[in-house]
């Protein structure tokens, strides 16, 4: 009830933005979140949103951000309500298989603070390799791959190993 009178404070461009929050998994950058959840400015719903505790800063920079498995589960819930969480899981594996791609030149370098970047997305990789695998498995071969040099750095190839499997078992053949 708590959950229900505070999304009942919300205007609904803000509960828009929440509905789009819900498809990240272990945070995000205002990037990401502007670029998933399709609005122009999604920081000036921050505030509110941060006011009744629905989202929180998730680290020390300010620039991460997350919401509680209940909040998260809650506005899921909402955004399926309202048609929109496959839209949104489209956008979000979609992003981070642009994103991940950009990377790629700071990847071979082995920066460290690109590493940690994309450490700290680990969630949402994975979440949009699911998606991938489930509905574009080919070209989340491509994401795999893009992925290869973060899985050697980080000392996880078999988790790089096995996305390789279960893409290619879905995806049929290709080249």
């Amino acid at each position: 009830s708590a959950l229900d009178a505070s999304y009942g404070l919300l205007t609904d461009e803000t509960r828009h933005v929440l509905h789009g929050l819900s498809v990240f998994r272990g945070g995000w950058t205002i990037e990401a979140a502007t670029e998933v959840v399709g609005r122009g400015s999604v920081l000036e719903h921050f505030d509110r949103l941060a006011a009744l505790g629905l989202v929180e800063t998730n680290d020390t920079s300010g620039w991460r951000f997350s919401m509680l498995p209940t909040i998260q589960a809650f506005a899921a819930s909402h955004a399926s309500d309202t048609g929109i969480a496959d839209t949104l899981a489209i956008r979000h594996a979609d992003f981070f298989h642009r994103w991940v791609a950009d990377l790629q030149t700071d990847l071979a370098a082995a920066s460290k603070i690109v590493l940690e970047r994309v450490r700290a997305d680990g969630d949402n990789l994975r979440a949009s390799l699911e998606w991938f695998a489930g509905h574009d498995p080919a070209t989340g071969l491509t994401f795999a791959s893009d992925l290869g040099r973060y899985w050697a750095y980080r000392g996880s190839v078999e988790e790089g190993l096995d996305w390789y499997d279960t893409l290619l078992q879905r995806a049929g053949p290709v080249e």
